[in-house]
């Protein structure tokens, strides 16, 4: 459900996307690689950082001055989407951005959230991001640090993407995803690099694309995990 107030503000109420992170309100359609970065596709502690759903209710828009903000209250983070609130705390999450009136291809802002209650299920987010996007070239980089419990996490990437023309994409990205900010024992705690290359081909204009991507993963801080290098291709239909 949405009620417009004015030309300004829209509020919608139901099950929606949090406002956490700029990649994680991008639809899968519009995102450069196969897989969005590890601190959104991660989701083997607690829940990812971002394109995660919940209920509640959001205020979004843009001022005049270029300001485009997102703020809603939701059940949870978005790690119990779909099912009953399994406590009376609420989360409050936003995201602020400001658009230069300009110079209209940069962005700069930042997204949050905050769950209070007991020790272990308290839970914080905080993120920054920036991006620069003309019909040619992307340049985008954000952070994202959170809290659930005891357990702290960390993540980044820097993104490139270069459009020769309308139907071909070339990508690049650093990614950097420490799942367990105090230990650093195996897979399951373990800071993680990606580095991936792609290229991306639109088919008839929109209606469909097909992305091919190439992935470094390296573990530096654990001795007995091998590093590894794999191929992702994906067909996506869009209608």
């Amino acid at each position: 459900l949405t009620w417009f107030p004015n030309r300004y503000v829209a509020v919608d109420i139901g099950q929606q996307i949090v406002p956490l992170s700029l990649e994680g309100t991008i639809s899968t359609s519009k995102v450069e690689t196969i897989e969005r970065t590890m601190f959104i596709v991660e989701r083997s502690r607690a829940t990812g950082l971002g394109d995660v759903r919940d209920i509640g209710v959001s205020a979004n828009g843009t001022t005049p001055q270029g300001v485009e903000f997102h703020v809603g209250m939701f059940n949870e983070t978005g790690e119990s989407a779909g099912t009953i609130d399994a406590n009376p705390q609420k989360s409050i999450i936003g995201r602020l951005v400001y658009h230069p009136l300009f110079f209209p291809y940069l962005s700069i802002g930042g997204s949050g959230g905050f769950e209070g209650g007991a020790r272990l299920s308290r839970r914080e987010r905080g993120g920054s991001e920036v991006e620069f996007r003309n019909p040619a070239v992307t340049l985008r980089a954000e952070t994202m640090a959170a809290r659930d419990g005891d357990l702290r996490r960390f993540g980044w990437y820097t993104l490139g993407a270069f459009r020769p023309t309308k139907e071909l994409q070339f990508v690049g990205r650093f990614d950097s995803w420490d799942k367990d900010r105090t230990h650093e024992t195996s897979l399951f705690d373990a800071y993680e690099r990606q580095v991936s290359i792609g290229v991306s081909h639109l088919i008839d204009g929109t209606s469909a694309k097909i992305a091919f991507n190439i992935v470094r993963q390296t573990f530096p801080n654990v001795n007995n995990v091998t590093n590894g290098t794999f191929a992702l291709i994906a067909f996506q239909g869009l209608w």
